[in-house]
């Protein structure tokens, strides 16, 4: 007995040990275990850690259903050794487990099996396995490999109970059917029989007493038939004497008949109509004298019809000559009016017409004016292309600044809401209508591009340009404006090119050549433009002047498009095709085409009437271009090198870059995401540790550093400015002194929210301070003997949710270009 009591108490103290002293600081829950049934969810739980040979695993279970189940089942702890321990639960008549009732704790205290110890459940072989236990962190180990269950069977209890008041239930209906029997109540009887069968269908007694119920019931109506057969047939008899004696002859013989027919047995039928045929005899020579004094009366009658039908016809056929002459002159009156109609009509008609020549008169001539004029512009933006000024020839890697003018010629999808005036001679009609259109103008360009840095194999600039153009009638009028920042870099002859643009486009329409037509259309939105491919490059040498042809998809996405949750990697704006030809100091031929470009309109009403949701929009255009190069920065290169290389410090400034941020679910890798387009402006410092490694650190001020994350469900809108202070190494893959360096880079940063915000539909707490790994890459270019020019590309990686609550574990991603000066 003494050896029990102190076995429990040492088992009592590992439990306690194990889950509190030795670090036992939480458990292991399965919560998304598979579920054979799902009138029962079944749970595992272990201890984390194993702890002076004690690691607890145990199971809870919780019925899902309003009826009590008996459960049995087996949970299974696999241990690292290879043994698997198993412990049965309700073995024989299974567990009772009440509605909505849970057995089987957090914990491992539970009296019904729910839970044992599986770390000193191990055999001999087990503990002497050296997989008997796994490390899974620092001082940290577990003899559990994995879990699992299994359903033996589940019992209904309360269908059993219920199974067994309805047996009962149908045995006191049987009984309720034999008092209603024994009253002559077969329909209340067959009733009660019948519903002891639904709830028991297996019951035979109900099944008998059914058929002999019909039967007896049978057997009562056919007696109680005869009866009333006999009844009707005197009441029959009854009510054709009462008919007889009030002179109505048919109707008495109708009843006698009707006697006869339900009871051909009754013998006063006859003798009945006996009376009837003296009775019929009688009333035949009353009615042959009272049919003679009838014909005298209508002869009569006619006569005094005939007279009056006479006197009405000649009546009518005055009022019908009165109404005939009526309507002779109402004809001539609306003829007239009809004529007066057409004649307004047609005058209407010719003003128009008259009106409509002049004015497409007007537009053509003013058009071949314009044509004329732009013909004049063409020849001074054109000629001379032959020239070439001092400092205007590309001769080494230098900047290059370039003013361009031109013409190009666009075509943009829109819609035009017609108003279309139509006149029938007394009122004016508009018919309103929506129309799908392709503009098309005629457009004046003029620009400047500045390229800090204008090599053979690298270079990256500003652009910025501005038109206004009119359609070829005069009827459209146009203007835009557009800037961003381009680069490119490769082989001589070969490069990887990428471009940015943010602009505005504005197109309006008057239909003035047509003066029946009111209506208008006006197209006016914002767009940012990414367009990348290849730049294939003609040295310089050739003609004296560099060629430099480049051709690539254009990605285009404007203000007014629905910005729908996308994967940032995968564009999904309106999709297009560009090329052109850059002739340095000569011309810039392009062309720009989207196939299914998408069709809008700002407009102040719209008419309900469908159009093409998208169309064709293409631009092409030939710029004149104005270079002027600077002298080539490495006369003496081999001094500015060393004056680089010799430098332990640099400082690095650049500004507004683009980034594209988004918020990724860290649980719920499928969710999708929208991003927000933002800017950053930077502030490095690097320090030279060893001749390839540099220490690098500053200060990044983001504007719209947030995105959207949205699981189908929930969705999160975060925006934030902030400020982010990496610390980190940036690394040089350039071995040998040259004019250019490329690196790659890795950094930890620390981003504090200065301003933030979150805007969906469920209510969460952004946070002030969150972390970041950043990696990049990118290239430094020699300007001079102490600048560098830099273009890089970095990716924002958080390491903590921006949010406080646990439920919303979101990380912020980002994707900017890096772009500025290293001093």
């Amino acid at each position: 007995m003494n050896k029990k009591l102190l076995k429990k108490f040492i088992l009592i103290h590992l439990l306690i040990l194990s889950s509190y002293s030795l670090g036992q600081k939480d458990n292991v829950h399965y919560t998304n275990l598979y579920q054979p049934d799902t009138r029962i969810y079944v749970a595992l739980h272990h201890n984390r850690t194993i702890g002076l040979g004690a690691q607890f695993f145990g199971v809870s279970i919780e019925n899902k259903t309003s009826d009590k189940l008996r459960v049995e089942l087996e949970y299974t702890a696999h241990m690292t050794c290879g043994q698997d321990i198993t412990r049965r639960i309700g073995f024989g008549d299974g567990l009772l487990i009440q509605p909505g009732a849970r057995i089987g704790a957090e914990g491992f205290w539970d009296t019904d099996n729910t839970s044992f110890d599986a770390g000193n459940s191990r055999n001999s072989e087990c503990m002497k396995s050296p997989n008997k236990s796994k490390k899974i962190s620092e001082n940290e180990y577990t003899a559990i490999e994995r879990v699992s269950f299994r359903l033996i069977r589940i019992t209904n209890v309360s269908e059993q109970e219920r199974l067994e008041a309805e047996k009962q239930k149908a045995k006191s209906l049987i009984q309720e059917g034999d008092s209603k029997l024994y009253k002559n109540d077969f329909d209340g009887a067959i009733a009660d029989y019948r519903e002891a069968l639904k709830i028991d269908p297996n019951n035979q007694i109900a099944n008998d007493k059914i058929t002999a119920a019909e039967k007896k019931k049978s057997e009562f109506l056919e007696k109680e038939a005869a009866n009333q057969k006999k009844k009707e047939a005197e009441d029959a008899i009854k009510r054709g004497d009462e008919k007889l004696a009030n002179g109505d002859l048919a109707g008495a013989e109708a009843e006698y008949n009707e006697a006869a027919r339900i009871d051909p047995s009754n013998t006063s039928v006859s003798s009945r109509k006996q009376q009837l045929d003296t009775k019929k005899q009688e009333a035949d020579k009353a009615k042959e004298a009272e049919t003679k004094k009838q014909e005298e009366a209508d002869a009569k009658k006619k006569e005094e019809e005939a007279d009056k039908k006479r006197i009405e016809q000649e009546e009518k056929e005055k009022a019908e000559e009165a109404a005939r002459q009526k309507a002779i002159e109402e004809e001539k009156a609306r003829q007239q009016a009809e004529k007066e109609r057409l004649e307004r009509q047609n005058q209407y008609y010719q003003e128009k017409q008259q009106q409509r020549d002049a004015n497409t008169d007007l537009a053509v001539g003013s058009a071949v004016e314009l044509l004329l004029l732009h013909i004049k512009l063409g020849q001074i933006i054109y000629g001379d292309l032959e020239t070439d000024r001092y400092g205007s020839l590309f001769s080494n890697d230098n900047w290059r600044f370039t003013m361009q003018t031109g013409y190009s010629i666009t075509s943009v999808p829109m819609i035009f809401n017609s108003s279309y005036e139509d006149y029938d001679g007394n009122d004016y009609s508009y018919t309103n209508e929506t129309i799908d259109m392709q503009s098309g103008t005629l457009d004046l360009n003029g620009g400047m591009e500045l390229w800090p840095m204008y090599g053979k194999q690298f270079g990256f600039g500003l652009h910025g340009h501005a038109g206004a153009g009119h359609g070829f009638l005069i009827q459209q009028f146009t203007y835009f404006g557009q800037g961003g920042a381009k680069a490119y870099f490769g082989a001589e002859k070969m490069k990887l090119y990428g471009e940015y643009t943010l602009g505005f486009r504005t197109i309006s329409k008057v239909a003035w050549i047509d003066p029946q037509e009111f209506g208008s259309g006006k197209l006016k939105y914002n767009f940012h433009r990414i367009f990348t491919g290849l730049r294939f490059s003609v040295p310089a040498e050739i003609e004296s002047k560099g060629i430099n042809v480049t051709v690539g998809p254009l990605f285009e996405l404007q203000n007014y498009r629905n910005i729908n949750y996308f994967n940032p990697l995968i564009v999904r704006w309106n999709n297009g095709f560009k090329a052109e030809v850059d002739i340095e100091n000569r011309l810039n031929i392009f062309a720009e085409l989207f196939m299914n470009y998408r069709r809008s309109g700002e407009i102040e009403e719209t008419y309900e009437q469908k159009f093409k949701a998208t169309g064709t929009y293409f631009r092409v255009g030939v710029l004149r271009n104005f270079d002027f190069f600077g002298d080539s920065p490495y006369a003496h290169s081999d001094y500015s090198i060393r004056r680089i290389k010799e430098k332990r410090a640099f400082t690095g400034i650049s500004f507004i870059n683009p980034s594209f941020n988004w918020l990724a679910d860290k649980n719920k890798l499928n969710s999708m995401k929208k991003v927000q387009l933002g800017v950053n402006v930077a502030f490095e410092q690097d320090i030279r540790l060893v001749s390839n490694i540099n220490l690098m650190t500053g200060a990044i001020f983001s504007i719209n550093s947030g995105g959207t994350s949205y699981d189908g469900t929930n969705e999160v809108r975060y925006t934030s400015h902030s400020l982010a202070v990496p610390v980190g190494l940036r690394l040089y893959l350039e071995q040998v002194p040259r004019p250019y360096k490329r690196w790659i880079s890795g950094a930890l940063k620390n981003d504090f929210s200065l301003f933030n915000s979150t805007d969906g539909f469920v209510d969460v707490t952004p946070k002030r301070y969150t972390q970041s790994l950043s990696f990049g890459g990118g290239v430094d270019y020699m300007l001079g003997a102490n600048t560098l020019a830099r273009i890089g590309l970095n990716f924002d990686y958080g390491t903590k949710s921006i949010f406080s609550e646990n439920a919303f574990d979101l990380r912020k991603r980002s994707i900017s270009l890096q772009a500025g000066f290293i001093f």
